[in-house]
């Protein structure tokens, strides 16, 4: 969605700090108009996003704010309370999901930053500091707004969006990145395998490491090409309909190069490529700087989030039109048995 066209609400106790923020929004290209309610407490915060949270795509949430008009100590327990309304209850209440960027003045670089964009990653996309607003906010506006898969698996597939969210994460670890990414496939995996096996649910699947996924998945959908040997993503020797079949062609390999490189990735350590194991890094070498950057594995990730979007798209569409209604109907049908 574009900045112009995001609805947003406000949450901050200071009205001179309301001001500020609504400068900066607008000058990173949204849309005051579209603005939904601005709160200076808890009680309002938490009535007005009661009645209004399908009209809110974007809240800016202070963090540190009172419990009413005549509360004069305000608490970060109050914001946090409100991440956990919009977590637990608002999100859940139909497709629209609600985000969040949390602007503060008074945050710990080391230990809150972690609790607030980790133990909500859910929701928050962003983390501004009111004294670094103009530079910090139109950049995580311009990232939440640039990637259009992250509003269609929160509105379709919100059970991914944590692990979407940590995949494209450039301050995460490339280990929690590639974790983060091989969780996300096998999330995608068994729903296929759920569906196409009609199971009442995936307990049987919870289990099952994603190569093993794949491997069935090509089973389930493919004669062998020689007789005994494995199946493999072939047309000429597809069992059912092509209508049914739901990753194609070159997905297939997406999914195997996902579970390799996290692999290279969690075993960078034993395996090398790039040292002998004791700190060596080859006799051509001339530093470490391009070693380590590979090490890293930045660009890898970066390589990851493309194959995730390649897989994406031919996956969301599937998700919301079949899987989506089927699994619907499955309830429906497991309530109306009790």
């Amino acid at each position: 969605m574009k900045l112009s066209e995001l609805r947003f609400a406000i949450v901050e106790d200071r009205h001179d700090a309301i001001e500020n923020l609504l400068v900066v929004i607008k000058g990173a290209g949204m849309s005051l108009g579209h603005c939904v309610g601005k709160w200076t407490d808890f009680d309002g915060a938490r009535a007005g996003l009661d009645a209004k949270c399908r009209d809110i795509d974007l809240l800016f949430l202070d963090l540190n704010i009172p419990l009413n008009a005549n509360d004069s100590k305000p608490t970060k327990d109050h914001g946090r309370t409100i991440l956990d309304l919009i977590l637990n209850d608002l999100n859940r209440r139909g497709p629209h999901k609600m985000s969040v960027v949390i602007v503060s003045g008074e945050v710990n670089e080391n230990y809150e930053r972690n609790l607030w964009l980790g133990n909500y990653k859910a929701i928050v996309v962003g983390l501004a500091m009111k004294g670094q607003l103009t530079t910090a906010l139109p950049e995580i506006l311009n990232r939440y707004s640039e990637d259009p898969y992250t509003g269609e698996i929160r509105a379709d597939w919100s059970a991914a969006e944590p692990y979407y969210q940590t995949l494209t994460d450039e301050e995460e670890t490339a280990e929690s990145r590639s974790l983060a990414c091989l969780t996300l496939s096998c999330l995608l995996m068994r729903n296929i395998a759920q569906y196409e096996q009609k199971l009442p649910d995936q307990t049987g699947l919870s289990g099952k490491q994603l190569s093993d996924l794949i491997r069935e998945y090509l089973a389930r959908n493919f004669n062998p090409i020689k007789a005994g040997g494995p199946s493999f993503c072939n047309l000429k020797f597809l069992k059912g309909s092509a209508g049914d079949w739901v990753l194609r062609g070159y997905l297939i390999e997406h999914l195997y190069a996902i579970n390799n490189f996290r692999n290279g990735i969690i075993h960078i350590s034993d395996t090398g490529p790039f040292h002998d194991g004791a700190g060596h890094y080859g006799t051509w070498g001339d530093g470490k700087v391009p070693v380590e950057r590979l090490e890293n594995a930045d660009r890898l990730c970066r390589i990851l989030v493309m194959i995730v979007q390649d897989v994406l798209d031919w996956y969301l569409p599937w998700h919301r039109k079949v899987y989506a209604p089927w699994i619907k109907t499955l309830s429906a049908s497991a309530g109306a048995t009790k």
